[in-house]
């Protein structure tokens, strides 16, 4: 999944207007423009693995792509994960750039937290950070369940 998520990153580098999450079908093309992705120059086809979901949301105000994926049969067992910044969110006017984690409880790179009994996803940004896992609210049955990871 992080080859997954890392992928569309690089592949889509180019932003939209769009403030919702968009599930990613498995080999339909996400358009260029108004019709998918704002900013993309061309069509970009993502093709998933089976019972991997995926969800993406451009967001041409931050210029910025985030993508997140799940996996129906992931692991739903606790552990430690490691903290990462997952975006990047310029500041406006010369401001500060706000930093986004991988969970609420994270301040630096060295800190961990322990993963909810519900799955993990991972997710990813066009605007830095890496490809990270992160705590699901809810098993991962479908895109909707990792839309509220890139909202």
């Amino acid at each position: 999944m992080k080859k997954i998520a890392a992928c569309i990153a690089i592949t889509l580098g180019a932003m939209s207007t769009q403030a919702f999450a968009t599930e990613i079908k498995s080999g339909t093309p996400i358009q260029a423009g108004n019709q998918g992705c704002e900013l993309l120059a061309d069509a970009v086809s993502i093709n998933l693995s089976s019972n991997v979901f995926g969800a993406y949301n451009c967001v041409k105000d931050n210029n910025t792509i985030r993508v997140a994926t799940c996996h129906k049969a992931g692991s739903r067992k606790s552990g430690t994960i490691s903290c990462a910044v997952v975006n990047v969110i310029p500041g406006q006017n010369g401001g500060e750039d706000t930093v986004q984690w991988n969970d609420d409880s994270c301040k630096t790179t060295d800190d961990t937290f322990t993963s909810k009994s519900n799955g993990k996803g991972f997710v990813a940004s066009t605007a830095g950070g890496s490809v990270a896992a992160t705590s699901l609210d809810a098993f991962c049955d479908s895109a909707t369940v990792v839309d509220a990871l890139i909202k």
